[in-house]
């Protein structure tokens, strides 16, 4: 096929796009999902309509009968709830969904009766012409996946200041899933050259491929510990397990095997928001001061004030350690965030207490404070003490908070007691608390052996964003050339 031809195929395919009535009638119900982003604006302090109208954010609270403002981080988190919605519900379900219906008859067209007599006669390829169907679909929910995410980055951008770059990889993901339901519809359009049997019986792999997925990271999770939950109740003992028959035994290990196989050679679409939620985060984190994905997803947004980490210092082994050059005389001042399996201590609380206890029985030791603070938004058990050491004395801190099940992190402040009681130095500690967060839902009863807190790039094979991506694309590939096989063996 030489490239005047490609050309040809190129330009038919995006006139049978447009020319399509679904595709005006999504186009326009998009536009008017995007709309509102550039009508109301979510700025730092108030609600712009119109770019005129402001609805200050303490009018509103004040009239719900609350007083506090919303803060930065609340408006993010709206705006992000807002990107979520619109393309995990609406374009990531629905929109795929109606997507496919209005592409399911682009090849069975083509193989009716007159029109394949015509089309087929020509010099061209039925490979080629196949796959100028699938492209067409392709380019179909190309140009409506970016006219809504390009959209929305756009509008919340120019009216309410937000930019998040990562948001965009969201174009990617939407053509990915997409890219492999056209594939299946293709397919089933060449072998039963119907609209209506392409439609439905990829809505019914689809579905089932979903429930196969769903059901293999079930067994997963339970298998590595998410089941081996033991509840003891005094003066109750445990029954006695009923014995497992051979027969039922050999069913187990059948099924086990037959979601293993499935799992592994089918489609894994549901991972495409996994994956986008994984570039995105790459992006914000690459201008982190410290991020911890896939363990305690603990990230810090900037170094306290004066402070500058030591590379060398790592979470797992002595904790990471920012460093603060003092007034002559007096020892540096540092503060080191150090991770301990849960597993290994006797928990977040019982290590607080006994830590007091030890302050309190040190002679060079004065306890000014302890109770429970917030952390990350993490309660933490906290101490703060007054150490003597050598001619100086020495302001100490020390915070005790949890990443889920597994993680307890031990932040430990120490500075010369002058020095660190300036306003701008209690200030700067502040500023560097807040910016200290979980952008991941870490519930504390949350399993740590589930798929989706084990999913990631670099995670273990069958956790591995790499291999679900190509074990997908090679099914597209492979149903591709099975419609290609059949189409070749047709006889109009």
């Amino acid at each position: 096929m030489n490239r005047n031809t490609a050309k040809a195929l190129l330009r038919d395919a995006y006139a049978q796009v447009v020319d399509n009535m679904m595709f005006r009638v999504l186009m326009v119900l998009l536009m008017v999902c995007v709309l509102p982003t550039f009508m109301i604006g979510i700025r730092e302090d108030a609600f712009v309509v119109l770019h005129f109208w402001r609805f200050p954010y303490e009018e509103i609270a004040a009239k719900f009968g609350g007083s506090e403002p919303i803060s930065d981080h609340l408006r993010q988190q709206i705006v992000a709830g807002l990107q979520a919605g619109m393309v995990d519900l609406l374009a990531g379900k629905m929109g795929v969904l109606l997507s496919v219906a209005a592409t399911a008859f682009f090849t069975p067209r083509m193989l009716e009766r007159g029109a394949a007599d015509t089309i087929f006669s020509k010099p061209v390829s039925r490979l080629a012409l196949m796959l100028s169907r699938y492209v067409a679909g392709l380019i179909f929910v190309s140009i409506l996946a970016v006219v809504l995410v390009g959209g929305m980055h756009i509008g919340l951008l120019v009216t309410s200041g937000y930019s998040d770059p990562g948001f965009l990889w969201s174009i990617l993901t939407l053509i990915y899933v997409f890219a492999v339901m056209h594939a299946f519809s293709t397919t089933v359009g060449v072998f039963t050259r119907s609209s209506v049997a392409a439609l439905l019986l990829t809505m019914i792999f689809f579905l089932l491929n979903s429930c196969v997925h769903g059901g293999w990271e079930l067994k997963e999770t339970a298998t590595n510990g998410g089941s081996n939950v033991h509840v003891r109740v005094e003066g109750l003992q445990p029954e006695a397990p009923e014995k497992v028959t051979e027969e039922e035994s050999r069913l187990v290990h059948w099924l086990i095997v037959t979601s293993d196989v499935l799992h592994y050679t089918l489609p894994k679409t549901g991972d495409a928001p996994r994956i986008a939620k994984r570039l995105r985060r790459g992006l914000e984190e690459r201008h982190k001061e410290l991020a911890d994905p896939g363990r305690t997803d603990l990230v810090i947004d900037t170094a306290p004030a004066g402070f500058t980490r030591e590379p060398r210092s790592s979470l797992v082994q002595e904790g990471a350690l920012w460093i603060c050059q003092q007034p002559a005389g007096a020892a540096e001042a540092t503060v080191r965030l150090a991770l301990r399996p849960l597993a290994e201590v006797e928990g977040r609380v019982a290590e607080a207490r006994k830590f007091l206890s030890e302050r309190e029985a040190d002679p060079a030791s004065t306890v000014v404070d302890d109770g429970r603070r917030e952390v990350a938004g993490r309660r933490a058990e906290f101490v703060e003490w007054h150490e003597t050491r050598e001619a100086e004395t020495r302001l100490r801190r020390r915070w005790y908070f949890q990443s889920g099940v597994e993680w307890l992190l031990i932040l430990d402040y120490d500075a010369e007691l002058e020095w660190a009681s300036a306003p701008e130095r209690e200030q700067a500690l502040d500023t560097f608390l807040a910016g200290m967060h979980f952008p991941e839902i870490d519930d504390p009863f949350q399993n740590p052996h589930s798929y989706e807190r084990k999913f990631g790039f670099d995670a273990e094979w069958k956790y591995n964003a790499w291999f679900s991506i190509g074990t997908t694309l090679a099914f597209l590939v492979l149903t591709l050339l099975v419609g290609w096989w059949k189409l070749s063996r047709i006889d109009f």
